[in-house]
């Protein structure tokens, strides 16, 4: 066959194509996992795995003594899995950066209520700053989903009140089991409980934060609360949620340039959805 002419030699080779990659599988390869509709964060993951998944399989082939081809149907189903595993964006609510200046954290830890409701079941200094990041960054994120149309809004009333729902149920709880425990202790452990508590928002995963964060919004006023008396413990001294923080912010002064974000929910701040509780109960 060597020694036929050129005319002859190119008829036979009429209908093979030769490509050559850039000597770079990912360079080579991403762009092909972008066609399918793969998030840009996800494309990396997916192809590392799609690429080892490729050589462990081609592997086993040769082992065998069989010839190293892999089928569509299995390089399909092991795309859809990691694409499942790895691509998850229209599955979770992406954190909204916030810079919390200590100016911030300093004002809220003055006079708001959700603060105080932590200091009456004797919380530490950090569970308080820990406190005010979470309630600020979760308000921003409200705001930034709300205006994004990631989340409607009536979405974020029955999120608020499935968290509410789901607080009763662990003070209950802790009412039965814990009736020996002192005031205080019961309430870090139903705070604790509750900003343990995992819950979907529009059938959605929040950030970490998200929820504790919302539990403080509640808090502030007076919907729910961690000490067993809460409402008994803070109307007295003229503690009324809401209206009194609003108090507190024309009675306190802003520091120039300072920019707290707006702690209102378009539609409310909520705890509907799916729950998981994670922690160990009461």
């Amino acid at each position: 066959m060597l020694s036929a002419s050129d005319d002859v030699l190119a008829h036979m080779f009429a209908s093979l194509t030769l490509e050559n990659g850039t000597g770079s599988p990912n360079d080579d390869l991403l762009p092909l996992i972008a066609e399918k509709a793969i998030s840009e964060e996800a494309r990396e993951d997916v192809l590392k795995h799609l690429l080892g998944w490729a050589k462990r399989a081609i592997d086993k082939h040769v082992e065998k003594k069989q010839p190293p081809i892999l089928t569509w149907e299995d390089f399909h189903k092991q795309l859809v899995g990691s694409a499942k595993k790895f691509d998850r964006s229209e599955n979770v609510l992406a954190s909204t950066p916030a810079d919390v200046s200590q100016a911030e954290i300093d004002k809220e830890l003055r006079g708001r209520t959700y603060v105080r409701q932590l200091e009456a079941v004797t919380c530490e200094e950090g569970d308080l700053v820990r406190a005010v990041n979470d309630f600020l960054r979760s308000a921003v994120d409200r705001t930034t989903w709300s205006e994004r149309g990631d989340v409607i809004e009536g979405s974020f009333g029955e999120f608020e009140d499935g968290l509410e729902r789901a607080w009763q149920s662990q003070k209950t709880r802790l009412e039965i089991e814990q009736k020996a425990a002192v005031e205080e202790d019961r309430g870090r452990l139903l705070y604790a409980n509750c900003s343990g508590l995992q819950m979907r928002l529009q059938g959605m995963d929040v950030p970490a934060y998200f929820v504790p964060g919302s539990y403080h919004t509640l808090a502030d006023t007076l919907r729910v609360g961690w000490h067993p008396r809460y409402r008994e413990v803070f109307a007295p001294t003229g503690f009324s949620g809401a209206a009194a923080n609003d108090q507190d912010e024309m009675g306190s002064d802003t520091p120039a340039g300072t920019h707290r974000p707006s702690t209102s929910s378009p539609g409310a701040a909520g705890a509907g959805g799916d729950v998981i509780d994670e922690g160990d109960g009461a």
